[in-house]
């Protein structure tokens, strides 16, 4: 590297011709290479209509960090001044005039604290513009040069950055910041009209802290796209900025504390807020974010489900026009995470809650005076959507296989799906095109952590045929290649626009996730909110799928079949749904968790009417099952608790059955092979009918007490089998005057009769 004074050389030209290199003609050694150059000066332009006088105010105090002692400038680009950065230096300015600025050594600005600092300001007298590359005040020989800590900070404060108009040509190129290195740049500059760029992706501590403090004429934001986050980042960015009426957006998912605190602090005429999509929050991250914004009428949405300490603490305090907040917590124990989070709002408002947090009312840290709450279920509003979760590529199928129709359905069906990646811009996909010209699916190809979402109008979605052997059927069944998971709202499949009062038809979402639903692993965010179901709606909707916890099902008005093995195989699940329903309908729970061999604990099962094969395989192989749940009712239907616990091999006690009035099979098979099982349930009736005990307990291996009351002789089928490979020996505690025969059809050979 040639140097002369100590100081790089950046360009050597011999006849006129430019240099690019110096080599060792022997060794080839290369003695020095032109580096890259800043393409453009920064530089102060005088927008006066006279003269006017550019002023350089430098405050030192022992400094000890690396900084610019001195600085050159020029007029025009080729006759350059040197001049020491001490005190004041002034440089006077005819209308229309610019002067640039530039530096080499790597640093300017350095501040520890007040009483160890080198701090350079620019001003002028009257009305001035800034442009150009900033980074020309760091090394404008190379346009790769890395910021320093504080390297901007304070650049245009002092008493006359008020006449500081326009900011839009001003440079800053560094996509990768340091801590406070445009801290308080535009600090107080009240006539600043407009902002530079500010590329950024990756940011740092304090790094835009105060940048644009009380610049009360900026009206618009510059993009701020970084999605990396730094303490204290945007701290303070736009505090008193009160001509400006939008926000730019905010994509960061991930939060670090204090990133967004105080940012529009007294954003007076702000009128919308940016999206916060961040559902996993850090101490303080929005504190005071938008406090004293009086025009704001709506906050974001607040997805996040759990909170932390101080996180929404003063948010949106003195928001006096605010009306509505929409919030998805379920967990608001943490430390003052809402402490006057919503003090001096509007005297009435709606506060829609989401999640199952419980606030405290007529708070300002819970729900103002005046104002409702209105409770939702999570996502009920959100196009329902399919995630990508595995950690790469993911390519998604939704198909209609090519087995099931060979005629067009006699039905109604969903004609066409529209599928979108930022619910803005939507794709319409003629799913009848697909099919006549034998094409049996699209697919959509997923980053990682990408969403996409899906849509129709016409209020249809499956159609299956009454019998699986009617051709008249369509079928759509989605799928990925790797982990999904589900969530949004299921009924903006049938019609989008209706998602809360459309009425479910037969079949519409059965079998959805059915062929590679092993890859489906969370369905949490899954909202299926109707309370009023049609047949077989849910059929096999998640069999097979990877999940460990169900959605909500608030359903209380059921149908035939509704949740027919709407969770077969499901071998993950942990957590089921609860059942509020107390009707049931024919088959409406028949195989509901079979197979869900995870399953330790069941919903409770509140109904007190049956129907027809209601609980039939409910729980069969449910391997892990130790308890069953309360059956309260008393009438029952015919086949109601056919097989329901057949392969539960851990169970050990099964539940009361209370009913003394039974039905054709009512009780057939129901703890069939429940190995573990030891003691019977007492059968308090006195009159058998047709099969109610068939095969009841067969395969109970340690099945060795029973007490039955039956007095009226029956068919011989009622007790079929009911104690079929039991215990060797038990005890049968016969309370009623029936006569039993001897053996697997009666009372076992080996168990002794105690009369009661």
């Amino acid at each position: 590297m040639i140097t002369i004074g100590g100081k790089n050389i950046a360009d050597i030209s011999i006849s006129n011709k430019n240099v690019i290199k110096v080599q060792d003609a022997i060794t080839l050694e290369i003695m020095w290479e032109k580096t890259s150059q800043v393409v453009d000066y920064f530089y102060i332009e005088n927008i006066y209509s006279d003269s006017n006088t550019l002023y350089l105010t430098t405050q030192s105090n022992s400094p000890t960090g690396n900084h610019a002692t001195s600085l050159q400038y020029s007029k025009d680009k080729t006759n350059w001044t040197t001049i020491t950065l001490s005190g004041t230096n002034t440089i006077p300015m005819s209308q229309g005039e610019k002067v640039y600025f530039r530096n080499d050594n790597g640093y300017f600005n350095w501040f520890s604290n007040v009483s160890n600092r080198f701090v350079t300001s620019f001003a002028c007298s009257e009305n001035f513009n800034v442009g150009g590359n900033i980074n020309s005040l760091l090394n404008y020989t190379n346009n790769n040069v890395s910021l320093s800590p504080y390297c901007f900070y304070k650049l245009f404060v002092d008493s006359n950055t008020f006449k500081l108009i326009n900011a839009s040509n001003l440079t800053l190129p560094s996509t990768t910041l340091v801590s406070h290195c445009y801290d308080r740049m535009f600090y107080n500059c009240s006539n600043l009209t407009s902002a530079p760029s500010l590329p950024a992706t990756t940011l740092a501590d304090y790094c835009y802290y105060q940048m644009f403090y009380g610049c009360t004429s900026l009206t618009t934001a510059p993009s701020l796209p970084a999605t990396t986050l730094a303490q204290y980042c945007y701290g303070n960015m736009f505090y008193g900025c009160t001509s400006l009426t939008t926000a730019p957006s905010l994509p960061a998912t991930t939060l670090v504390s204090h990133c967004y605190d105080s940012m529009f602090y007294n954003c007076s005429n702000l009128t919308s807020a940016p999206s916060l999509p961040a559902t996993t929050l850090t101490i303080s991250c929005y504190i005071s974010m938008f406090r004293g914004c009086t025009s704001l009428i709506t906050t974001p949405e607040l997805p996040a489900t759990t909170l932390a300490n101080y996180c929404y603490r003063n948010m949106f305090r003195g928001c006096t026009s605010l009306n509505k907040v929409t919030t998805y917590a379920n967990d608001i124990s943490a430390t003052n995470c809402l402490a006057d989070w919503l003090d001096n709002v509007a005297p009435t408002g709606t506060f829609n809650n989401y999640g199952t947090a419980t606030y405290t009312i007529d708070s300002p840290s819970g729900i103002p005076v005046g104002w409702t709450e209105v409770k939702h279920s999570p996502y009920e509003n959100e196009y329902f959507f399919i995630e990508n979760v595995y950690n790469g590529n993911n390519v998604l199928h939704f198909k209609e296989p090519s087995n099931v129709d060979t005629v067009s359905p006699s039905s109604d069906y969903a004609t066409t799906i529209q599928y979108s990646k930022d619910k803005t811009n939507w794709t319409t996909v003629d799913l009848d095109y697909l099919w006549n010209n034998y094409i049996y699916e699209f697919t959509v190809n997923l980053s990682q952590g990408e969403k996409v979402y899906f849509r129709n109008n016409n209020g249809y979605f499956t159609y299956f045929a009454p019998t699986t052997t009617d051709p008249t059927r369509r079928v759509y069944t989605i799928e990925c290649e790797n982990s999904f998971a589900a969530g949004g709202n299921i009924n903006s499949l049938l019609d989008y626009q209706n998602m809360s009062t459309v009425t479910l038809k037969n079949n519409c979402f059965r079998n959805l996730f059915s062929s590679l639903s092993s890859n489906l692993v969370d369905v949490g965010n899954l909202v299926l909110p109707s309370t009023t179901l049609a047949e077989r709606c849910y059929q096999q909707l998640f069999a097979g799928a990877n999940i460990s916890v169900a959605p909500t099902l608030p359903a209380t008005t059921l149908a035939k079949g509704c949740y027919n093995s709407m969770f077969s195989s499901c071998r993950s699940l942990i957590t089921p749904p609860k059942l509020p329903a107390t009707t049931l309908a024919e088959s409406c729970y028949s195989g509901m968790f079979s197979g869900c061999t995870s399953l330790t604990t069941t919903p409770v099962l509140p109904a007190t009417t049956l129907n027809n094969s209601c609980y039939a395989y409910m729980f069969e192989d449910c391997t892990s099952l130790t308890t069953a749940p309360v059956l309260p009712a008393t009438t029952l239907a015919e086949y109601c608790y056919y097989n329901m616990f057949q392969g539960c091999t851990s169970l050990t006690s099964a539940p009361a059955l209370p009913a003394t009035t039974l039905a054709k099979n009512c009780y057939s098979n129901m703890f069939y092979m429940c190995s573990a099982l030891t003691t019977a349930p007492a059968l308090p009736a006195t009159t058998l009918v047709e099969r109610c005990y068939e095969r009841m307990f067969e395969r109970c291996t340690s099945l060795n007490d029973v007490t039955s009351y039956a007095n009226t002789p029956h068919s011989t089928s009622a007790l079929l089998y009911w104690l079929e490979s039991v215990a060797a020996t038990g005890t049968f505690h016969k309370l009623g005057t029936y006569d039993y025969s001897t053996g697997s059809s009666g009372i076992p050979s080996g168990w002794t009769v105690v009369n009661n």
